[in-house]
């Protein structure tokens, strides 16, 4: 999915509501999503459309007693990564895809068989060691970044420097030219 498309979803607070909620709930249904985010089911079947419509939620209709609910779920991860720095504009999107079992998800499995003295320290010492592994990520990350936004400047470069070659070709003065594109 675009990054401006994920922004744009993301622009209504509504939305966002919605989806923090799914991403709790696994499933709601429309009377429950409206009792529970305080929001009329008129408004509410909007902001539901179009999130289903952008393919990030399904619904599906299921009968208990009385009549059938339609249920609403999301149906895959998205993660958002953007970076507003001097000199530095960069957004990305990506899919989350559930991953393998980690062996610190395992260690994290097995704690669960500890007494819960032991069991506190054991996840003290998993969570610090996930929060090192994280850092570590986010400053690759940053230099991912970093790159990325230098690429993009030595692009926007050589293409303005294309330009005023094949001007200089026809004979067009620098000086009546003014560049004024921005991505």
């Amino acid at each position: 999915m675009e990054a401006e498309m994920v922004l744009d979803i993301l622009g209504s607070e509504t939305r966002r509501r919605i989806l923090r909620l799914l991403s709790i709930r696994r499933k709601c249904y429309l009377t429950e999503i409206s009792k529970m985010l305080e929001i009329s089911q008129k408004a509410l079947i909007r902001h539901l459309e179009i999130l289903e419509k952008r393919g990030i939620i399904s619904s599906y209709y299921e009968k208990e007693e009385g009549p059938a609910r339609k249920y609403f779920f999301l149906n895959r991860g998205l993660q958002l990564d953007l970076r507003i720095a001097p000199g530095s504009y960069v957004v990305l999107t990506r899919e989350v895809v559930e991953s393998p079992k980690s062996e610190l998800e395992l260690e994290l499995t097995e704690c669960r068989r500890l007494d819960p003295e032991e069991r506190m320290k054991k996840l003290k010492s998993l969570r610090k060691k996930l929060e090192e592994k994280l850092e570590e990520i986010n400053r690759e990350r940053d230099s991912i970044l970093d790159l990325l936004s230098k690429i993009d400047r030595e692009m926007r470069d050589a293409e303005r420097e294309e330009i005023m070659k094949k001007l200089r070709e026809l004979g067009i003065e620098r000086k009546s030219i003014v560049f004024r594109r921005i991505d």
